[in-house]
């Protein structure tokens, strides 16, 4: 088992602002990436798990490697889609605002 801290908070170094601001999921991607080699997983079945935005970067993390997942565990996820699961994969909104929704009633 090996749990990590994602850059920009947990045990790791203090980010600078422009970190914090522009840390993005392919970024996170890449760490996973680099752990698993340092670790020396690559090439094995892994077992992969997320909490929250954890569970966006497993979810990205296994669509970009299908083959080495063995197993995907998601605890309250951040959408696929983006935060509020607003948009679908194509970038259309799905969720009505809430003057829209206001008006319907």
């Amino acid at each position: 088992m090996c749990a990590s801290s994602r850059r920009t908070c947990g045990d790791m170094a203090a980010p600078s602002q422009a970190d914090r601001r522009h840390a993005r999921l392919n970024d996170w991607i890449e760490d996973v990436e680099a752990l698993v080699k340092k670790i020396g997983w690559s090439g094995r079945k892994l077992h992969v798990g997320g909490w929250s935005l954890g569970g966006g970067i497993a979810m990205a993390y296994a669509a970009k490697h299908p083959g080495d997942i063995a197993s995907l565990t998601l605890v309250a996820p951040m959408s696929p889609y983006g935060f509020g699961a607003t948009r679908d994969a194509a970038g259309t909104p799905t969720t009505r605002t809430l003057p829209a929704v206001a008006a319907a009633l």
